[in-house]
């Protein structure tokens, strides 16, 4: 890519009411930067709730929604039999997803996630 990405990762609040201060604080915090930015983490909340729409309504592309809008594809929680998808790579790049897959194992509570996506020229 050759210039500099922010790369933050985070994890949001258990707490529904708590959450879209946690995505400002982010946002606020990135604002600085002026760079583009990846964010990762457990958000603690399925799509389009208060961070997904914080983040995508300032930018960001959830990587695994740009490549499949299968909401049965991404499931992260539980590790052992996940039923929901609660932890995202939102990009502040415009490329597109190449691939993305959430890996079968239980070396933690959640699976992860995984993506490849090609960097601007």
């Amino acid at each position: 890519y050759g210039k500099p990405v922010t790369f933050v990762a985070m994890h949001a609040s258990l707490h529904a009411e708590e959450r879209p201060g946690n995505a400002q604080a982010v946002l606020t915090a990135l604002g600085s930067a002026r760079r583009p930015a990846i964010v990762v983490g457990d958000m603690n909340e399925t799509p389009g709730n208060a961070i997904g729409a914080a983040f995508t309504g300032a930018g960001f592309i959830d990587a695994h929604a740009q490549k499949t809008g299968n909401p049965l594809e991404g499931l992260t929680s539980p590790a052992s039999f996940p039923i929901k998808r609660i932890d995202f790579v939102y990009k502040e790049l415009p490329s597109a997803t190449r691939y993305s897959w959430v890996p079968s194992t239980t070396a933690s509570d959640h699976r992860p996630v995984m993506v490849t996506f090609d960097t601007p020229r």
